[in-house]
C-alpha cells in the first residue's frame, strides 16, 4: 500500500506523503457519499 501512495504523491506532484494521503481520503470519501446518493436513488440501504 505504502507503493501505492508514493506512486500517487509522485504522479500528481504532492510535496508530502501526508498531503498525498490526505488527498487519498478526501477522494475516497468523495467516492462513498456518490456511491451512497446512487444507492439511496435506487431504493438500496447502504447500512452494513
Amino acid at each position: 500500500m505504502l507503493k501505492d501512495i508514493e506512486d500517487f504523491r509522485y504522479e500528481n506532484r504532492y510535496p508530502t506523503r501526508t498531503q498525498a494521503v490526505n488527498e487519498l481520503f478526501r477522494m475516497g470519501i468523495e467516492a462513498l457519499k456518490k456511491q451512497q446518493v446512487k444507492a439511496e436513488k435506487n431504493g438500496k440501504s447502504t447500512i452494513k
